[in-house]
């Protein structure tokens, strides 16, 4: 499972095509409306449910009605969520968001696309590497 985390409605709708497209979009969910007691919730229902957490987590950095650095430090000190790799999406290259971003353990950092061209090759790229490439624990080696 992949998730992704606080995008616009239209941003949404753009990775729910490309998903379709890049063939994944059965092992895609949308958390349009995250907070930190919200990862706490989902957390508690995946306990709960003995459902596998996500493979990744996708996050939007540009949610200006979103704390992205509070949900990912929520993320990252959550046990069952603290080694998933969380690949953050932003238009911004500044150096002081890309050393925040990694130092609250994010995994990668990626230059939101400009075109849906774009958008399509990144999805392949980072879920080639991310499901196919990278070595992850073993708790999120099921099929995503």
């Amino acid at each position: 499972m992949i998730v992704l985390i606080s995008f616009s409605e239209l941003e949404t709708a753009l990775f729910k095509k490309a998903a379709i497209e890049v063939e994944i979009s059965d092992h895609v969910r949308y958390f349009d409306d995250a907070t930190p007691d919200d990862i706490s919730v989902f957390h508690a229902q995946l306990s709960h449910a003995k459902k596998a957490y996500p493979k990744v987590l996708v996050m939007n950095l540009d949610d200006q009605d979103k704390d992205w650095r509070a949900i990912l430090g929520t993320l990252k000190s959550t046990d069952g969520w603290k080694n998933i790799p969380v690949l953050g999406f932003s238009f911004s290259k500044s150096e002081a968001l890309v050393e925040e971003f990694y130092a609250l353990r994010g995994a990668s950092l990626i230059s939101k696309p400009d075109t849906y061209a774009q958008l399509i090759d990144i999805t392949k790229t980072a879920m080639r590497y991310w499901m196919n490439v990278a070595t992850l624990p073993n708790e999120y080696l099921t099929q995503y």
